[in-house]
């Protein structure tokens, strides 16, 4: 039982029975061309180079990434004389898993791939 709310849906369903013969008519060719997965993914081309908030963004990450590389590389080679040798490690290890983090990141500005069926 329809409550007034359908009333809407049903007049424009009613609409496209009457005057449009129950579809909407297309002019041309309605099938779309097969994309490759590089056309579909994209993000470079399609949004990142043309958004001026992104590429200030994307500019910021690959700076953060290349200070915690060089944090890495200088916790690695001065600190052992301040701290352990295994906090040197740790701390290192820890800079550099962040550089590779962004490194991650910095990567879906150029290219996202996603799928709906693994979306849990």
């Amino acid at each position: 039982m329809p409550c007034s709310t359908d009333r809407g849906v049903m007049n424009f369903r009613n609409w496209m029975g009457k005057f449009a013969g129950g579809h909407i008519p297309f002019r041309g060719d309605t099938t779309m061309p097969a994309k490759n997965n590089d056309v579909v993914f994209d993000v470079w081309n399609s949004h990142t180079k043309h958004c001026s908030y992104c590429l200030a963004a994307l500019k910021r990450l690959k700076m953060a990434r290349k200070l915690t590389f060089l944090t890495a590389a200088l916790i690695a080679t001065i600190r052992p004389k301040f701290l352990s040798v295994v906090g040197s490690v740790m701390s290192s290890l820890g800079f550099a898993g962040a550089g590779f983090g962004l490194s991650k990141l910095i990567g879906m500005f150029y290219k996202y791939e996603f799928s709906h069926a693994d979306n849990h």
